[in-house]
């Protein structure tokens, strides 16, 4: 009885892999989807040297940064990306914001963006003012 059961398993299997085959021509090709990935239409460069950053509350300082590239169209349906570098530190090292430093709490670096006009905001719960960043700004349509 047991020989049974396994060769009728087995049969069972085998039967499943090899029942079902698609024959026939292919089916019409599906509608074109949309634009793919944004484009890219502007990468701003810029540093923001210790005199320029206003302090805001306690602790944060805050920078804003015109760049005519960020128009209605970026703001309602494209996006703005910023990346930070502390070039003496770091050189050639490039973080993506909203940035973080470990271990400190909220100490960091963000941004909003809207017509125009980036803020660049520091928030600095060790140093006081924050030193020179470099940022890369970089738009999307």
């Amino acid at each position: 009885m047991k020989k049974i059961l396994v060769l009728f398993s087995i049969g069972i299997i085998v039967s499943t892999f090899f029942s079902c085959t698609k024959t026939g021509p292919a089916g019409p090709a599906g509608a074109t989807g949309p634009t793919g990935a944004s484009t890219i239409i502007a990468i701003d460069t810029f540093s923001v040297p210790i005199a320029s950053w206003n302090q805001w509350q306690t602790n944060y300082y805050k920078f804003v940064h015109t760049n005519s590239k960020i128009t209605q169209h970026v703001v309602d349906a494209g996006s703005v990306s910023v990346f930070v570098a502390n070039q003496a530190l770091y050189p050639g090292v490039w973080y993506a914001m909203p940035f973080t430093v470990a271990g400190t709490g909220q100490a960091g670096q963000r941004f909003t963006y809207s017509l125009n006009t980036i803020t660049l905001l520091n928030e600095n719960y060790t140093s006081g003012i924050p030193c020179v960043y470099q940022f890369k700004v970089v738009i999307y349509n």
